[in-house]
């Protein structure tokens, strides 16, 4: 994939939307969530968005029976 995008409500009304982006290496998410964005001050290391919300990703590998 090369684009996502996704929309989320903010926690203010009427701000102006904003875009950002950020590399996310396969092998950081394989098999497992990684935080890619947050409005907490807490979530340091996540891009910055305006909303009450946590965005996760997770590239999850299919098992081989």
């Amino acid at each position: 994939m090369k684009l996502f995008q996704i929309w989320l409500r903010p926690r203010q009304r009427e701000v102006r939307p904003t875009g950002t982006h950020r590399r996310v290496p396969k092998a950081d998410r394989a098999n497992q969530f990684i935080l890619l964005a947050s409005g907490f001050s807490v979530d340091v290391d996540a891009l910055r968005i305006r909303a009450d919300a946590r965005v996760l990703g997770a590239t999850l590998l299919a098992a081989l029976s």
